[in-house]
């Protein structure tokens, strides 16, 4: 199966970016095949926060960037019709608290249901990795970095963490190979560099599902973004 690597999107929702110095960076990723939901593959939709629609026709694979203060939040997600006035496929609670830099993946949880998985990005190092969140068995993820010993193959269940290479290096040369099992069935081999100066971290998410296919979707989060 090919995967196809599409770099997130960066958008700022204005309206809530309230006492944004101290507001933390929530970007929210888009990884539900819609064929899961019997809907068209893109599957748009729009996303509502305490009741604010926020963020619309945000499609599979696509991310949008907001600016949250410190609190609790309740994060809907509707199919798209411009107003977020539609049933809504999840309604979820998403506290944050002393974050700087947050990830928010709609994705189909174990039980195939749609569902949020929230991750912390905060990282004090350059860095680079792969997070799980596609509706399928468990992946297989090997980093790989010029100038540094071979990392162990990692085992990366769905929802379950990640796999992260982080060095106090300036800049790293990396190739990531993710695969369906142990040793082959390779998905996709991911090879790029990042330089401190620029961007601190970057993260590959496996979206999707194996049955209507997955896909990658890349974020970078900048410096400003963990200050």
């Amino acid at each position: 199966m090919t995967i196809k690597t599409l770099l997130a999107s960066v958008a700022i929702v204005a309206g809530l970016c309230v006492g944004q110095a101290h507001a933390a960076s929530v970007t929210v990723i888009h990884g539900i095949n819609g064929l899961d939901l019997n809907a068209e593959r893109t599957l748009p939709v729009d996303i509502a926060v305490n009741g604010t629609c926020a963020l619309k026709g945000v499609k599979f694979t696509q991310s949008k960037k907001v600016a949250l203060e410190n609190g609790s939040y309740r994060i809907t997600v509707h199919p798209a019709d411009g107003s977020c006035s539609s049933e809504a496929v999840i309604d979820q609670s998403v506290t944050v608290k002393d974050q700087t830099s947050l990830s928010i993946v709609a994705s189909l949880n174990s039980t195939g249901a749609p569902s949020l998985a929230v991750y912390d990005n905060f990282v004090m190092a350059v860095a680079v990795g792969v997070r799980n969140v596609a509706y399928a068995p468990p992946v297989f993820v090997k980093i790989d970095a010029a100038s540094y010993s071979s990392q162990p193959v990692k085992r990366i269940r769905s929802g379950k963490g990640g796999a992260l290479f982080a060095v106090w290096d300036t800049s790293i040369d990396y190739r990531i190979t993710i695969s369906s099992r142990r040793g082959g069935g390779i998905l996709d081999i991911l090879n790029g560099k990042i330089r401190s100066s620029r961007v601190v971290w970057r993260y590959f998410y496996v979206v999707g599902s194996v049955k209507n296919g997955l896909a990658i979707v890349r974020q970078d989060v900048k410096q400003s973004e963990l200050s």
